[in-house]
């Protein structure tokens, strides 16, 4: 079992940004024992050997759910090229969660570099066209939103006749 865990209580959630939504059904049917490792890394990072003890242990705990967390890879790609609300206008992407805060925002512009917020973007039209650091604001606020809607989800499809689980 995990260390400091009992089967017996409440069911764990492991949480993974490694793997994006769109890998789901691969990492259940490898928890659920219907594909192999092999078939698993086909979908994962090249760190997968990182990963694998918690896999393993999850395995072994019985009542556990891992999730794939992060944002398809095709979205991030678009968020890190586009204007989120050209994106969101066309359809292509649909925003769930809040922007990140002002605080927050000004961290990430000191901790990536004041260089990156005066280039504008070639996705962009010109003037007005929102500057890479922009760019990637978006990009974070969408993997952490992504993340937060992903275990918001494990967390409300619990089954009602068990505890509530543990998300790690």
């Amino acid at each position: 079992t995990l260390a400091g865990s009992d089967p017996t209580q409440r069911p764990i959630t492991l949480s993974l940004e490694q793997y994006n939504l769109d890998h789901q059904q691969a990492l259940t049917d490898y928890m659920s024992g219907l594909i192999t490792e092999r078939h698993l890394k086909m979908s994962s990072w090249a760190n997968f050997e990182d990963y694998r003890p918690l896999l393993e242990a999850m395995k072994r705990h019985g009542s556990s759910r891992v999730v794939a967390a992060n944002a398809p890879r095709r979205l991030v790609h678009l968020v890190s090229r586009h204007p989120l609300d050209r994106l969101v206008k066309g359809g292509v992407v649909e925003v769930g969660y809040p922007e990140s805060g002002l605080v927050y925002r000004a961290k990430f512009s000191r901790t990536m570099g004041a260089g990156l917020e005066a280039r504008s973007c070639s996705g962009g039209d010109g003037a007005g066209a929102p500057s890479r650091m922009e760019l990637m604001m978006q990009v974070m606020d969408l993997w952490d939103g992504t993340m937060a809607l992903s275990i918001l989800s494990a967390l409300s499809h619990n089954h009602a006749n068990q505890p509530r689980p543990r998300v790690m």
